[in-house]
């Protein structure tokens, strides 16, 4: 994945997340320090969500650069039955990272302990561990599927777990934990509110960008996404 010359939107996104973070070995496979692997997780799923969002309402034509032609109805239907899947294992999440990088760390820590893995071995590898390159590329896509899933299914959730998690001003002890975990840029204050718009325009410009240059016959159905809440400035 990540290796065509045209790649589709999924892998496209994927590279741009991986690519920066991944750690290469003179004669041995690349791969990502299990926690940088935990962040990138979050930032795939996240970035999923608010593409999700932004686009549900033109979500057939949006899946054109996300999968084969004519699987698009079957493609949408399946990435939001992953996002259902992911709700109904986390029927109490907060906040986005509860359905991303939590869920993750708690998916990772269940496979080893399935293994036979001792909880002090476990403790370790949560911290340790090099996730193989191959394994990030594979679930990061699964990632921006299911967050593209949940944000257009789940409109209304997405807007209340955006706001719990980024409409901040947050308490001193959290804003610590997420900046250690790496979830906010360094120069970020923690009196700064980014509401769900401010985080689609960027995305929303990089996909037009995109399909300008790969899909231009898509690129005329999936322009005047510019507003992802209706009706607020």
């Amino acid at each position: 994945m990540g290796q065509t010359q045209v790649a589709p939107l999924l892998a496209h996104i994927a590279r741009s997340i991986i690519a920066p973070r991944l750690k290469r070995r003179l004669f041995r496979p690349s791969y990502l320090p299990v926690l940088t692997y935990l962040v990138a997780y979050q930032e795939a799923f996240e970035v999923g969500v608010v593409l999700g969002y932004a686009y549900r309402s033109k979500m057939l034509d949006f899946a054109r650069l996300l999968c084969s032609s004519g699987s698009e109805s079957e493609f949408v239907g399946f990435i939001q039955q992953l996002a259902s899947e992911r709700l109904a294992a986390q029927p109490y999440a907060k906040t986005l990272v509860d359905l991303g990088m939590a869920y993750e760390d708690r998916r990772i820590r269940r496979n080893w302990q399935e293994s036979g893995v001792k909880e002090t071995e476990i403790a370790v590898l949560g911290k340790s561990f090099k996730m193989p390159a191959e394994s990030v590329w594979s679930n990061i896509g699964i990632a921006l599927s299911t967050g593209i899933g949940f944000g257009s299914c789940f409109p209304g959730q997405t807007e209340q777990l955006w706001k719990n998690e980024h409409e901040y001003p947050i308490s001193e002890e959290r804003w610590r934990t997420a900046k250690a975990a790496g979830l906010v840029r360094a120069n970020e204050s923690r009196e700064e509110v980014v509401t769900l718009a401010d985080g689609s325009r960027d995305l929303i410009a990089s996909v037009e960008t995109f399909a300008a240059e790969y899909r231009p016959d898509v690129l005329p159905d999936i322009k005047g996404v510019r507003q992802p809440i209706e009706g607020r400035p």
